[in-house]
């Protein structure tokens, strides 16, 4: 056996794979240099509009069926990537079930000297109101690109902004709230939105006149309270959901009106009557995110009215001397906690506390007399009853039927207590009602003749909104 022989061909066959190997890796190195020269090409053949970011058109889209159809294009196309890396099988089918429920949105800039879309990303609704949210796959940067995945016909339909289908293998009744139109008819509690308008389309600004009937929070609902609140109110949405209590704030002012006294027969020995006009205010929104980020849907509800103008002799007209209640003042401080947990079809569980307070007077007119007498001549913080509250019960939103049923009870610093129902029915957010029940326990009628020992306050409801 020639050993010299043998040992050269070893030789000659090392040289070789080296210099295959270093061919290669040199090869790689030219192509990974290619990309990076010809991505500065495409990018350096665009015209750079990132000064003007602020102004570029963005919108969202939630419409379900839509999302589905998109998402069911990048899976055909082979598309979907996390980090520029394929998506497993497995945790494509654990990703999917966020847009199969409804919650994921498509987010989308178009670019600011023409129509072509410049980004395009799956985000979850969650992600929206994140300075920086977490996608749930790769973005597109290239319109052109997505137009190859999703074909010229959806990446149409995603310029113009208009996803109405209807053909749907699974039959759902389902409810959006609209943001351009909205007027609740409502005798307890009315409003009309007359403006709207976003400053980055997500957000949403909802200005309405409002009506309300009564101080529920004291316990003395509609037609049992002689003061009926009107005024104006903001809402701010940080981004839209499909909730339509899902809002950051509302901020109300107003001031009050007599309100008439209905059936009668019902109404206590001694009625409440008005002394004075007063201001209303309330002040509602997700207080705890500013705070801590993470903790969200705790509203807290600051509102209250106070008398500014005592009435005179001339208010009073020709009523004859009599003795009546009034309440003055009202202030209520709450927390509601929403969305607590699942009780599927039922909804969604709520929690709530606060305390509530409302001064009172005993007072005498006399004719010809300019100012009202105080019979019992408490000082303005003595004359205050407080209340103890907790609420708990479920909402519904969306679907056929949407519902509010909420139990809530009261106890007072004057040794009485209250315990009710509130409930709210409506047919696709359309035609319904609202039925207030509240049953008092430990009341002395004598001793607080301007109370009964139940309450019930009914109203039918009809709202268009788009």
């Amino acid at each position: 056996m020639d050993y010299k022989k043998i040992i050269t061909t070893v030789k000659y066959f090392a040289l070789f794979l080296f210099l295959f190997a270093n061919s290669n890796f040199a090869q790689s190195k030219i192509d990974t240099k290619r990309q990076e020269d010809l991505k500065k090409i495409f990018n350096n053949l665009e015209y750079n509009t990132i000064a003007y970011n602020d102004l570029k058109v963005k919108w969202v889209i939630k419409d379900p069926s839509f999302v589905r159809d998109v998402f069911g294009r990048f899976i055909v196309n082979d598309a979907l990537r996390i980090n520029g890396e394929k998506v497993s099988s497995a945790k494509l089918k654990k990703l999917a079930q966020n847009i199969f429920e409804g919650k994921v949105v498509l987010d989308l800039r178009k670019r600011y000297y023409d129509d072509e879309i410049e980004f395009f990303a799956f985000v979850p609704e969650g992600e929206l109101d994140k300075k920086n949210p977490h996608f749930l796959f790769d973005p597109i940067y290239d319109g052109f690109y997505l137009k190859e995945i999703v074909g010229k016909n959806l990446y149409k339909e995603l310029q113009k902004r208009q996803y109405y289908f209807s053909d749907i293998t699974k039959r759902e009744y389902d409810v959006k709230p609209g943001y351009f139109f909205d007027i609740n008819m409502d005798a307890i509690d009315p409003y009309l939105m007359f403006w709207s308008t976003t400053s980055d389309y997500r957000n949403k600004y909802l200005a309405t006149f409002f009506g309300k009937w009564g101080m529920d929070e004291v316990y003395l609902p509609a037609w049992y309270s002689s003061d009926y609140f009107f005024g104006a109110q903001i809402t701010y949405y940080k981004y839209l959901t499909d909730d339509p209590e899902d809002y950051t704030y509302k901020v109300a002012f107003g001031t009050s009106a007599p309100a008439s006294q209905v059936f009668r027969s019902s109404q206590p020995a001694s009625p409440l009557m008005r002394s004075a006009s007063n201001i209303y205010f309330k002040i509602n929104g997700d207080a705890l995110r500013y705070i801590f980020p993470k903790v969200t849907g705790y509203y807290l509800d600051v509102s209250g009215a106070f008398a500014y103008s005592d009435f005179t002799d001339k208010d009073y007209g020709n009523m004859g001397m009599k003795s009546f209640y009034s309440v003055r003042d009202f202030v209520n401080i709450g927390i509601t906690k929403r969305k607590l947990f699942n009780l599927y079809d039922l909804g969604q569980f709520m929690f709530g506390f606060g305390i509530s307070s409302h001064s009172l007077k005993h007072l005498q007119y006399i004719p010809g007399r300019k100012n009202l007498v105080d019979l019992d001549g408490n000082d303005f913080f003595n004359s205050f009853v407080h209340f103890i509250n907790a609420k708990v019960g479920v909402e519904h939103y969306g679907g056929l039927i949407q519902h509010r049923i909420l139990f809530k009870l009261g106890y007072s610093t004057e040794g009485f207590g209250v315990g009710g129902v509130d409930v709210k029915v409506m047919l696709s957010d359309t035609f319904g009602f609202r039925v207030t029940y509240n049953s008092f326990f430990n009341l002395d009628t004598k001793k607080y003749p301007y109370r009964t020992d139940s309450q019930m306050v009914f109203s039918p409801i009809i709202r268009i909104n788009y």
